[in-house]
């Protein structure tokens, strides 16, 4: 696996975590759902077409799937039909990870659905972790950055750091305006700010997981 895939996969994960971390907090529950889908899948088939290996084109087709059934639930959002939909929800998003693993849909069994969307959870729940066990040239991506220059860098952070707090307090102490904006700065919410990053940690974990098997699909014996 290309450091470029990789590097395009962690992009996209974490471009949609944070795009469903703001659409989480601002916007209606069902459309936010289906935004989040057409990014998704945005993002799957921009991969699949750039990384794909023998891409049959039915996946294209199968890719566009998930936001349709998630615009159900904006259209009915009762109780009972978003359960359904989001049980249709999990069986279309298997569905092209399937046919990029070679299985051929129409004639499929249901034992091969069955284990397609088991192993399509499971390696969406795994998300990057795929990736530290997939043949990625890690040491080639940083066997370039120099030793030295890197030492260099922290001690000049370690030096600046201790000479930015003093300056900064005797700044504080001349000026009010310039204490009060200290003041905004480090009167942070950590709540919310955890908030907002465990959301777009999560999604972004399980968008890597499902980008990677769309990438690689399921084969089912």
């Amino acid at each position: 696996m290309s450091m470029r895939l990789v590097a395009r996969v962690l992009s996209a994960a974490l471009a949609l975590g944070l795009l469903a971390d703001w659409l989480l907090g601002d916007v209606a529950i069902g459309l936010n759902l289906f935004v989040g889908l057409v990014a998704l899948m945005a993002s799957a088939t921009v991969l699949v077409r750039l990384h794909g290996e023998s891409t049959p084109p039915a996946v294209y087709s199968l890719l566009i799937l998930p936001p349709l059934v998630g615009l159900g639930v904006v259209w009915r959002s009762a109780p009972g039909l978003t359960a359904a939909n989001v049980v249709a929800l999990a069986v279309v998003l298997s569905l092209p990870v399937l046919r990029m693993g070679g299985v051929r849909l129409p004639v499929a069994r249901l034992l091969d659905y069955m284990a397609g969307l088991v192993l399509t959870g499971v390696r969406t729940l795994l998300g990057p972790l795929r990736l530290i066990s997939a043949n990625v040239p890690w040491q080639e991506a940083f066997g370039g950055l120099r030793r030295r220059r890197a030492a260099s860098v922290l001690v000049g952070l370690l030096l600046a750091t201790p000479l930015l707090f003093v300056f900064s307090a005797l700044f504080a102490s001349a000026d009010a305006g310039f204490e009060q904006a200290l003041q905004s700065i480090f009167a942070l919410d950590f709540e919310s700010l955890f908030e907002h990053a465990f959301r777009t940690g999560f999604i972004g974990w399980i968008s890597c997981g499902y980008l990677m098997a769309a990438l690689s699909g399921v084969g089912v014996p």
